[in-house]
């Protein structure tokens, strides 16, 4: 028998893992970019993914 709290914190990370992956999702349809292997610097992906993340909310309001 799993104790609750460690019940509470996998429904949790399924919940956010579950979000995680519809965003990419969405993303990948709109930015062809994640279809492959992404060629820039490991420090910048970051940035390019939160700069695609703001180019959706712009285009999507």
């Amino acid at each position: 028998m799993k104790f609750p709290l460690k019940k509470i914190f996998d429904y949790r990370l399924s919940r956010a893992r579950c979000k995680i992956e519809n965003t990419f999702g969405i993303l990948t349809a709109k930015f062809r970019i994640f279809l492959t292997t992404i060629g820039i610097i490991l420090k910048s992906i970051d940035k390019g993914v939160m700069a695609c993340c703001v180019l959706h909310n712009f285009f999507t309001t």
